[in-house]
């Protein structure tokens, strides 16, 4: 990103201060809005809470924010970055930075494409669907115990993901207002993928969840290891309950 978005996020980051509060009349708490300065490239994708807000692009989260009266207008306060903003309509809101170099910013409401329950469940990713019929067994397991963890899967939770692959390892997590991004509380760790750090959702279906994760792995060459940052787009297919039919003779 260039030009405004490094100073915006310098700004966010930095101290609060002391200002006389407003009661709400944009109210953006319990919301997910993407905003895009009209004069520059990039955007940010914001969740605001109760108090603390999350900036995904850049894993910047719990960073206070609140709404003040600057000037018989409501001003949004990020670190020493303020914002005046103006309702345009129900899921547009326009700001401008006040500062040194003054800026018109818009702010554009991201809902939920699908519905919370599409995604919660138990999910295989799709290279390991059917890999209990192969005849080549899975590799040993760290813990004898897990052995019988094959072949890997996720359960999803609203605020938990537990991984099952020859071990179990789990994290929570927060799911913001669009129901894109996953939070992780730390980093959920798998053998074969490393340890992963957040999950955004692409799509969904009623058996297909299709997501872009970050993660960090291990690697190794001659003389060292390293550990490696990576962004990948993996399809999980949804586990199906088995059913057994009985038949009477």
């Amino acid at each position: 990103m260039k030009g405004f978005l490094p100073f915006l996020l310098l700004l966010i980051v930095s101290c609060k201060g002391d200002m006389e509060k407003l009661d709400d009349k944009i109210d953006l708490r319990g919301r997910t809005f993407v905003l895009n300065p009209t004069n520059d490239k990039g955007i940010l994708t914001i969740q605001f809470m109760d108090s603390t807000c999350n900036i995904f692009e850049v894993h910047e989260f719990n960073q206070p924010w609140r709404l003040v009266n600057f000037e018989n207008s409501n001003t949004l306060v990020l670190g020493r970055l303020m914002i005046a903003l103006h309702q345009l309509n129900d899921s547009t809101i326009t700001g401008l930075n006040i500062g040194e170099k003054e800026t018109k910013l818009i702010l554009n409401e991201k809902r939920p494409k699908w519905k919370l329950d599409k995604i919660l469940g138990k999910w295989t990713e799709e290279i390991w669907v059917g890999i209990e019929n192969s005849k080549i067994p899975p590799p040993p397991p760290a813990i004898p115990e897990h052995d019988t963890i094959w072949p890997p899967y996720y359960e999803i939770y609203k605020n938990k993901i537990i991984s099952y692959c020859l071990g179990i390892d789990s994290t929570e997590t927060q799911l913001d207002n669009s129901l894109v991004y996953f939070n992780m509380k730390k980093k959920l760790h798998t053998d074969f993928v490393g340890y992963q750090n957040s999950w955004k959702i692409l799509d969904v279906s009623d058996s297909v969840l299709t997501i872009e994760r970050r993660y960090t792995k291990k690697t190794f060459d001659a003389h060292t290891s390293h550990y490696l940052d990576s962004i990948e787009t993996v399809r999980l297919i949804k586990k199906r309950k088995l059913t057994m039919a009985i038949i009477y003779s």
